[in-house]
């Protein structure tokens, strides 16, 4: 059971209260008769391992607990390093001669060049396509159907060479022909260095035309317009590019939730150490600096904002190598780790987490080829494979907890409280069998519609700690029983009561004396009822 559990099981209080008379309704209309009521509504047990959400715990062979809170914070993808842009390719010929005749299958078109991609960012020499459109257009105002051929030399699929031959029909001035058709590009293998093989972001194309072999010869005369098609590049995106990566910073921020302060929402912790482990992976076959300007300590319910402090680490350039290529497919990368390790001998970590912050904010900063292009335009990326930043914050439980409260209202989602009518005068009474070293003080409040309260439970409201043998471990459990009233006033109120408050702080025992956990602590809760049910 979490902690949301521990919360919620004071609210079911008053909702199984309910429950009991649901399963108590008379079955005729006309005997009358009353009954007394004795037996448990609820138990239920907290174990050392559920007090915090949203993280692991480990126990050593002692029964230690250690809190782990783990998390990847960074993959950002590959359009912070380059982008390929939707890029449209225009062939348009118009005849530039005296008037000539064309014979039926005659060839009157050819050229071979370079497309400039708008590349931004990287000067890319090969690149393998992850998906991506060719889509072509043409428009014929001859009168026979023109054949065309699209090629792309360097681009391979399977090493075969994206060579595309269609046709349009013939039509004429007033009225032409047109032909659409988008051709799947994924799965290419790109040389982006041109036709001459020593440029950069460049893809060599040739198109050829010629008429119909079976169609009519046909006369043109000068401005003729003879071939009219585009090829455009649409959504192209590469899962692997190589080149030079360019020189770039990158701006990274991001959040690690932790859970204390969206529990806590006051008092103090106390804590005996932390550490927090930082581990940046490079992908990327680029040399990296990475500098951390911030990591932030944050308690959304109190506002306080708590800087970490560990000048040897932060705000300073730590240099990554580059990362290599295997050459298996199924593995392609090695990376290169950088370990980063904050712990009380370079940090303020554990007065930064007694600040109960529910969530930590990382600002990171990236600089790609700090030192220019030194590997000969060989870097390489792979678009599922770029810098990933791992986090891994361990907490030893010992610690003190000094007046730690919880505070929280719930919405009472049963309606039918008329069903409290039949209740008599009644007890129902919580019976805590506490193994852990913390006194718990606790108040539950009835609330109606505007929140405002109209009665409290639980009083007397304190726990006991379990009791502490000479070597500061709960040797043996304290048992409280709470009695709770159910008069007719009382009865009235929970008919009436709209919301639930629960106010609840615990304390260690002998704190600020730090304290350890165990894995075997628990805390036993069993709700009883006593009372009388008139059926009529």
């Amino acid at each position: 059971m979490k902690l949301t559990k521990i919360k919620y099981f004071f609210a079911f209080c008053l909702i199984l209260l309910q429950a009991l008379c649901f399963s108590c309704r008379k079955e005729a209309a006309n005997p009358q008769w009353e009954i007394d009521v004795l037996g448990p509504l609820l138990q239920a047990t907290l174990s050392a391992d559920q007090i915090l959400s949203d993280s692991l715990y480990q126990a050593d062979n002692s029964g230690k607990l250690k809190i782990i809170f783990d998390k990847e914070l960074t993959n950002f993808n590959a359009d912070a390093l380059y982008t390929i842009p939707d890029t449209t390719i225009n062939t348009l010929y118009v005849w530039p001669f005296i008037p000539f005749n064309v014979g039926p299958g005659t060839p009157f078109f050819s050229n071979n060049k370079n497309l400039v991609l708008s590349i931004q960012g990287a000067q890319l020499t090969g690149a393998i396509l992850k998906k991506g459109t060719i889509r072509l257009l043409a428009k014929n105002t001859l009168p026979t159907r023109v054949y065309f051929t699209y090629t792309i030399p360097e681009a391979r699929k399977n090493n075969i060479p994206l060579s595309i031959t269609r046709s349009v029909a013939s039509g004429s001035i007033s009225y032409p022909a047109y032909f659409t058709e988008d051709i799947d590009f994924s799965g290419y293998q790109l040389n982006l260095t041109g036709a001459t093989h020593n440029l950069v972001n460049t893809l060599a194309y040739n198109v050829l035309a010629k008429s119909d072999s079976a169609g009519p010869s046909i006369n043109v005369v000068q401005g003729d317009t003879m071939l009219n098609i585009s090829a455009q590049l649409i959504g192209v995106s590469p899962s692997y590019v190589r080149g030079f990566l360019g020189q770039k910073t990158i701006s990274v921020k991001d959040s690690l939730k932790i859970g204390f302060g969206k529990l806590f929402s006051g008092g103090q912790l106390l804590l005996d150490s932390a550490k927090l482990n930082l581990d940046i992976e490079n992908y990327v076959g680029a040399d990296l600096q990475t500098y951390i300007s911030g990591i932030t300590a944050v308690n959304s319910k109190t506002g306080v904002s708590v800087p970490l402090n560990a000048p040897s680490i932060l705000l300073r350039n730590l240099d990554i190598s580059r990362a290599t290529e295997t050459g298996s497919s199924s593995n392609p990368v090695n990376p290169v780790v950088k370990p980063i390790v904050l712990d009380n001998s370079n940090s303020n970590l554990t007065s930064f987490l007694q600040n109960l912050p529910d969530h930590l904010e990382t600002d990171l900063r990236f600089n790609v080829n700090p030192l220019g292009n030194i590997s000969g335009s060989n870097d390489f990326i792979y678009s599922d494979r770029i810098i990933k930043t791992h986090a891994r914050l361990e907490i030893p439980v010992r610690a003190a907890l000094l007046s730690l409260s919880i505070r929280d209202t719930q919405q009472v989602t049963v309606s039918d409280f008329t069903s409290l009518d039949p209740i008599g005068p009644s007890t129902v009474t919580l019976v805590a069998e506490n193994g852990f070293p913390i006194e718990v003080k606790l108040q539950l409040y009835l609330l109606d519609g505007n929140k405002s309260v109209t009665d409290s439970l639980l009083i007397p409201n304190v726990i006991p700690a379990g009791s502490l043998g000479p070597d500061l471990r709960v040797n043996a459990s304290t048992t409280t029983r709470i009695n709770i009233t159910i008069d007719n006033y009382r009865k009235q109120n929970l008919i009436k009561a709209k919301f639930i408050a629960i106010r609840s702080s615990f304390t260690t025992t002998g704190a600020p004396q730090l304290l350890d956990f165990y894995e075997e602590y628990r805390l036993k809760l069993q709700l009883l009822f006593d009372g009388t049910y008139h059926i009529q």
